[in-house]
């Protein structure tokens, strides 16, 4: 220190300071013995090592306080804060001051002893690290006396006010106020309030603050952000009814929560591109000379109006595939921060210039999205000169209108037509062709229907979109070729992209007044009435699962508790009795009424199965909402033309828990009437060996030709005995033992094959069978006597008690062992 005065009160509460902190250490330790003599003179051997009394003292006494020292000294440096104590021509003398007031204050500078000594072993620490605050742990020079200390007390009391006041403006008012009568408030209007140089000692402190909570980049970039939280403190108190415009550490603070999506859209950007950062200073400057109400608003719009007019500048070197590469590289580094800044800027601000901004970054983002999914690859040399087609058919682009769908749709046309002709492989075309599909699907997805808004409905582009989805191979060539990406072959002969175009026409849902009744015109179009059935009954379908997906997808996005609420208010309003004409209502119900049974379905099943199970539920209100809407729901279906839907309520259920649990089901009265009329009581099961097809039927009719006429000649004629590869016999032993189940779940026995019978399937298995396989022919005996597993094993015999399952099983026990048996067969 530089005077003698600072340097006797430096001194002074340094040494107040390792006081404080001995007594806490004896505080805090109780077993020390704080007699530093007497327990010196106790040591001998550090009496006898020192060589005298007084030296072992000395030795001891620094032993205690240097690490001490070290902790103060540490702390006091943090972020380099200690040369800021130094009078001289870099640090005005009220610093200085303010620097001696802060370390005598205990309530603004703290320093507890558990924090100089190791947690581990409570003993002080061998090094001493000297921290520093700076944002992503880059390290800084402090400008502003423990700057550290105000930053985390005023972050502090920020989120006090806010707590407190919910107005932007009386949240910097209250912060204001609370600051200022704090110990630290006070001292900082004690030192700095009524000097000369106010608004530069706070702007020093506005640099700590930058560099502890932005990291910028450079010095340049540091003055940049001072600029944005002046200008906003500066437009706050224009706006207010005081018009004070003065820089105060409060306001700081609040200007940082008001701009920080700005700072960081700045610091993102200058990541990217350095040369932004002096092209962006220059422009606040000028826009602080202008009368521009919102300055930072607009700093906002010139930035991205620079880096839009940087990515269409890209847009010129795409003449090679590895610059295209990097092309759309580039884009898509710029991409975040360009939709950030347009999500961010607020409607009061200029709207064409905004909108012209919008529609140039869409613009860029088709192009780049056309390269990556249609021009890089190995048809890239063919339609490269397409990419600049697309870039200018789109200088003026708006995608929610229907003449820049059309330049799209037309630019693919042409591309598939060219790459047809350059004569590469087929599976590249049908490779583009997929890519094509998924790059016009994303545009509409991303730059067409999230940019939609209910008074810029198109109708062209209605008109466009269902051209899409009804246009199909009836279609004149010339209607075909205007509205399809794929040349004379109409659209995506998969309904999954049609169905999404519907689906995306349908989820907006401030448009469903205005789909329907659109929906309903087309279902009268002439062009829908010239197709045939199939393509009549497909486009119905499209309709209606786009619907219904439309509608899980609202369920799916309210509350868990409003989700019982969402489907109750659809079934008051079903109305399924007119289905004569085809209609968008008809449509809209049947979609409803499936959404419903889906649901409904598997509360059915949760409920029915804990009630088998004798289980209780986690949740009795819950319980009751559902059982609650599935009782209203079955009075809606007790009317006759519900039959349907309880059939396809039913369905559901039964594809879930199978057919034992259906029938438990049916004997409930609870649930009875899930299950429709024509339904039997016990329900067969399928024959699971039809997945052999033409051969298993061949042999399954040759037998039962067997058990009406008695003779085995039927077996004779298809089996071809002398081909050693033929897989008949094994299909003989799944026809058996689907006969016998037959038998079982018909007549309730399984005694198929009398005497008569058998002997004649035995005379062919015996003297026919025998020769090929010896295993199959003890298996065959084994089913038709009912005695698989030879008897030993009573669960393997089929009886009338036998439930669906356990059939299933012994069929799938069977199915194995004919498997294994034909091993050598084979």
């Amino acid at each position: 220190l530089t005077e003698k005065k600072y340097s006797r009160i430096f001194i002074k509460r340094s040494c107040q300071w390792i006081k404080n902190l001995l007594m806490q250490r004896d505080k805090t330790f109780c077993d020390v013995n704080s007699d530093l003599l007497q327990e010196t003179a106790h040591c001998a051997e550090s009496i006898q090592t020192s060589g005298t009394f007084l030296k072992a003292v000395t030795l001891r006494i620094n032993k205690t306080l240097t690490p001490l020292l070290a902790e103060l000294i540490a702390s006091l440096d943090r972020n380099g804060n200690l040369m800021l104590s130094l009078l001289n021509d870099e640090t005005p003398k009220c610093l200085s001051d303010l620097w001696l007031e802060i370390l005598q204050d205990e309530r603004v500078f703290v320093l507890q002893y558990e924090d100089t000594v190791s947690p581990e072993t409570l003993t002080p620490r061998m090094r001493v690290p000297v921290l520093n605050d700076g944002a992503g742990g880059k390290y800084f020079k402090a400008s502003f006396p423990f700057s550290w200390i105000i930053d985390q007390c005023s972050s502090q009391i920020l989120v006090e006010s806010k707590r407190l006041v919910t107005n932007d403006e009386d949240i910097w008012e209250e912060f204001e106020t609370r600051f200022d009568r704090t110990p630290l408030g006070e001292k900082l209007i004690k030192h700095l309030g009524s000097h000369n140089d106010y608004q530069e000692m706070i702007v020093l402190y506005m640099k700590d603050f930058i560099h502890m909570n932005l990291n910028p980049l450079n010095d340049h970039h540091c003055e940049v952000c001072v600029i944005v939280l002046s200008t906003c403190i500066k437009t706050k108190g224009q706006n207010s009814d005081v018009n004070d415009y003065k820089i105060s550490i409060p306001r700081i603070h609040c200007a940082y929560e008001d701009s920080k999506h700005l700072l960081e859209l700045l610091r993102d950007a200058f990541l990217l591109e350095s040369r932004l950062i002096g092209e962006v200073n220059r422009i606040l400057l000028n826009l602080i000379k202008s009368k521009e109400d919102d300055k930072l608003k607009c700093i906002e719009l010139v930035l991205l109006d620079r880096i839009t007019s940087m990515c269409v500048h890209y847009n010129e070197r795409t003449n090679v595939e590895e610059l295209a590469k990097k092309y759309v590289c580039e884009v898509n580094q710029w991409q975040p921060i360009v939709e950030k800044g347009l999500s961010f800027t607020s409607e009061d601000t200029n709207i064409e210039f905004k909108n012209e901004i919008r529609l140039r970054w869409n613009r860029i983002v088709a192009v780049k999205l056309f390269i990556t999914h249609c021009a890089i690859g190995v048809w890239y040399k063919h339609i490269q000169s397409k990419i600049h087609k697309l870039h200018k058919l789109l200088e003026y682009p708006d995608f929610t209108k229907s003449e820049t769908i059309s330049h799209i749709l037309k630019v693919l046309t042409s591309s598939l037509k060219k790459i047809k002709k350059s004569g590469i492989h087929t599976s590249n075309i049908e490779e583009f062709k997929i890519n094509a599909t998924r790059f016009f699907t994303i545009v509409l997805t991303s730059l067409t229907f999230n940019c939609l808004q209910t008074e810029d409905i198109d109708e062209k582009l209605n008109d466009l979109i269902m051209d899409l989805v009804i246009s199909r191979e009836n279609s004149p060539s010339s209607d075909r070729e205007r509205v399809s990406m794929f040349t004379n072959d109409g659209v995506d002969p998969s309904p999954a992209f049609r169905a999404y175009l519907l689906h995306l026409l349908i989820k907006q849902s401030s448009r469903q007044d205005v789909f329907k009744n659109y929906i309903s015109v087309q279902l009268t179009n002439e062009a829908v009435k010239l197709k045939n059935q199939t393509f009549k009954r497909e486009f119905n379908l499209l309709i209606n699962h786009s619907i219904e997906d439309s509608l899980h997808g609202e369920f799916y996005n309210e509350k868990y508790e409003e989700q019982y609420n969402f489907i109750s208010s659809k079934i008051a309003p079903l109305n399924y009795s007119d289905r004569e004409e085809m209609s968008y209502e008809m449509l809209e119900n049947i979609a409803v009424l499936r959404f419903i049974c889906i649901h409904i379905s598997k509360w059915i099943i949760e409920i029915f199965v804990r009630k088998v199970q004798n289980e209780s539920t986690l949740n009795q209100v819950i319980e009751k909402k559902k059982k609650n809407i599935i009782s209203v729901f079955k009075d809606k279906c007790q009317a006759e033309e519900y039959e349907d839907v309880r059939l396809f309520l039913f369905k559901n259920i039964y594809h879930h828990i199978g057919s034992d649990t259906i029938t438990k089901l049916n004997s409930d009265d609870c649930y009875s009437w899930i299950v429709p009329n024509c339904v039997a009581t016990k329900i067969e099961m399928p024959d699971f060996f039809l997945i052999y097809m033409q051969g298993y039927s061949k042999v399954m009719k040759a037998l039962a030709q067997v058990i009406n006429l008695k003779s085995k000649d039927p077996l004779l004629k298809v089996f071809n005995l002398g081909n050693e590869k033929s897989r008949d016999a094994e299909y003989l032993m799944y026809s058996i033992f689907q006969q016998v189940v037959t038998e079982l779940q018909q007549n309730g026995n399984t005694q198929i094959f009398n005497m008569e019978n058998y002997s004649k399937i035995n005379e062919f298995i015996m003297k026919d069978l025998q020769a090929i396989s010896p295993e199959l022919n003890n298996l065959a005996k084994q089913i038709i006597t009912n005695s698989l597993g030879g008897g030993h094993l009573p669960n393997l015999q089929l009886s009338d008690t036998s439930s669906n399952s356990e059939i299933f099983l012994i069929r799938l026990i069977y199915h194995v062992a004919v498997m294994l048996s034909c091993k050598k067969y084979h």
